[in-house]
Formats: structure tokens, C-alpha cells, sequence
């Protein structure tokens, strides 16, 4: 099977479950059986997100193997109350922002996998260490998304036992282009781009719009946003004069240039919020580059999260904005009477 052939896979329906614990399989440290609990997947010493599992081409060209090719996400188990859980193991409700968060984090990494070698992981794994701050939960998604991808792999030698090699420059590559966000590819309904993109501007809009909204620019644009939103929210404010009716016509309604405007400022409010959020997690990043964890194409950050956030619809998004708008603005006026 070509990589092209197994990039586009999604993750099935039954990977919640497969990430649970299998109790009857228990290894040690040096992934040997006894009776200890389920292994913690290693995670990268510099970047702290879990390995890869080692796949290999050939591997899913195995005789007498399921070898169909499955979405493994790296940070699992799927019922964690990390990843948008209750303490039942049950998804939050929709719109609830810890299951926002938490999902944000689980499909932001994994990998294409043979199922033969997807189950041994399980049989092995428990999972990661979650991160539990939303700063660090944060980090976790951006390098997700940048294909951070860490030069060592667990290796599974045998069934139920394991090994961290170090991967050659092919081995690598492979990884790293087999590795993506859940659903990459695939229709809207299986690409979780989407939801991802609305936890980065959520993120940056509560954390970030307080401390920027002093910027000269920032501020321009919020009070070209607010005058844009009254004169959509006003009828009469959207009618051609009658000198002005002839000039028009033809061209897009007075509505419609006024929806492209506000568009135009409140996407530019957005990217200023998300670029000032990615700020902390450079430094790291550019490690990380270094290091040689990062291949092909590397994206600032901050235009890859923008990215996700794609082209929202104004004036959809309007009230939303606005919200976080009134939000920053009267934390900004609490400080300054403080």
C-alpha cells in the first residue's frame, strides 16, 4: 500500500474502547509481563509529547496479520476526564468547554497504523501522561498540529514486549508522514480541523484579547467592529442613498459590503488574539526544529493555528466576538481602575 493510500484513513468508531486497559495483560518497566498495571506510553524527554509507535511500510504487507490500516490516536485513553470527560467516562456535553479542550487534544495527534500492531500497542499501553493544565493542553495541540515529531519510537518486538529505539532518517520520514490531526482529508463530517480551530480562537480570545486590546491596531479594529456590527444590526443604515442607488448598481448590496468589511476586521481581531497565544510555545518549538523533529514545510505557529480557524462566516461569528470583545474590555477597565 502506497503512504498516499494510508494517510487518508480516519480513526474508527471502536478506538474509545481500545484505548481502555486490557487487565489481563500486565508488563513491567522493561516491558516484560508481571503484575504490575498497564505501561505509561514514553514521551519525548524535550517536547514532552508521547511517542510514536514504529511502523513500517512492510508492516502492513503481513501475512496472516490484519494489516487494515487504523487511525491510532497518540494521546488516549479516549474516556479520560482530560479529554472531555466526565468522571463516567461520558463525553461533556456539546459546547461544555472541557470537552472543547479535551477533544481538541485528543485529535490534534495520531498516526496510521496496521490494526495487528494497533491492538499489541493497547495490549502494552494505557497511555500518556495527560497534561492538565490548559496552557500545556494548548502546547500539546499546536505541536500535534506542526507534526512535532520526536526522533525516538516504541518499537514492539513481540507480543507484550517493548523497546524506545532511535529512529533513522527513513523511519522518521515514514512517521512523520504518516502522522496528522484526526479525519485529515476526509469529509467535514470524519475532519475534526473544525473543532480544533474553534478551541485555538476560544483559547486566544479569553486569554489573550485582554492583553493585546491596548495595541494601537487591536483597538482600531475592535472600533471599526463595533460600528460595522450597529450598522448590520440597523435596517435603515444598509440602504443606497438616492444619489447613490444608480452608482451601485450592479455591484454587491450595501449589506454585503458591509459583511465583507466586517469579516475583514473581525478575522484580523481574531489572527492578532491567536498570534499573541502561540508566543510562550516558540522558543520550544524552534528546539524542536533544531533537533530535526520537524520536516518539509515549517509553519510559524501562530499562521498554522489562524489556519485552523479558517474563514469563519461573519456575521455569524459576530455575536461570539463581540462576546469576548465586552469580556476583555471590561477586564481591561477593572485593571486600570485597580
Amino acid at each position: 500500500m502506497a503512504i498516499q493510500e494510508i494517510e487518508p484513513t480516519f480513526a474508527n468508531t471502536h478506538e474509545s474502547n481500545q484505548s481502555a486497559p486490557n487487565l489481563s495483560a500486565v508488563f513491567s518497566s522493561e516491558g516484560q509481563k508481571s503484575e504490575a498495571i498497564l505501561e505509561e506510553t514514553p514521551c519525548d524527554p524535550l517536547t514532552k509529547q508521547p511517542l510514536a509507535l514504529l511502523v513500517r511500510a512492510a508492516d502492513f504487507h503481513r501475512e496472516n496479520k490484519d494489516c487494515m490500516p487504523e487511525y491510532h490516536h497518540q494521546i488516549h485513553p479516549g474516556n479520560d476526564a482530560e479529554l472531555g470527560n466526565d468522571i463516567f467516562g461520558n463525553l461533556l456535553p456539546a459546547g461544555h468547554p472541557d470537552r472543547i479542550e479535551g477533544l481538541a487534544v485528543r485529535h490534534s495527534r495520531g498516526q496510521t497504523v496496521p490494526n495487528w500492531l494497533h491492538d499489541q500497542y493497547h495490549d502494552i499501553f494505557w497511555g500518556p501522561k495527560l497534561p492538565t493544565e490548559s496552557k500545556d493542553k494548548h502546547n500539546t495541540v499546536l505541536f500535534g498540529l506542526a507534526k512535532v515529531v520526536s526522533l525516538q519510537a516504541i518499537e514492539i518486538t513481540e507480543p507484550g514486549k517493548f523497546r524506545i529505539v532511535n529512529l533513522t532518517e527513513g523511519e522518521h520520514d515514514f512517521l512523520r508522514r504518516t502522522t496528522y490531526h484526526e479525519g485529515a482529508g476526509r469529509s467535514w463530517i470524519y475532519n475534526r480541523r473544525g473543532r480544533i480551530g474553534t478551541y485555538l480562537s476560544t483559547y486566544a480570545l479569553e486569554n489573550y484579547l485582554p492583553q493585546i486590546i491596548d495595541d494601537r491596531k487591536v483597538a482600531l479594529d475592535i472600533e471599526h467592529f463595533l460600528e460595522l456590527a450597529n450598522e448590520l444590526a440597523d435596517p435603515a443604515s444598509l440602504r443606497w442613498g438616492d444619489e447613490e442607488v444608480e452608482l451601485q448598481r450592479g455591484k454587491p448590496t450595501r449589506k454585503q459590503q458591509k459583511q465583507h468589511e466586517l469579516a475583514e476586521v473581525g478575522g484580523s481581531i481574531v489572527q492578532e488574539a491567536m498570534m499573541a497565544s502561540v508566543d510562550y510555545a516558540r522558543p520550544l518549538y524552534n528546539e524542536a526544529i533544531k533537533a530535526g523533529m520537524v520536516k518539509g514545510t515549517k509553519r510559524d505557529l501562530g499562521q498554522l493555528a489562524v489556519k485552523f480557524f479558517g474563514q469563519r462566516r461573519f456575521p455569524d461569528y459576530t455575536p461570539i466576538l463581540t462576546k469576548y470583545i465586552d469580556e476583555a474590555q471590561n477586564h481591561h477597565t477593572r485593571l486600570r481602575a485597580a
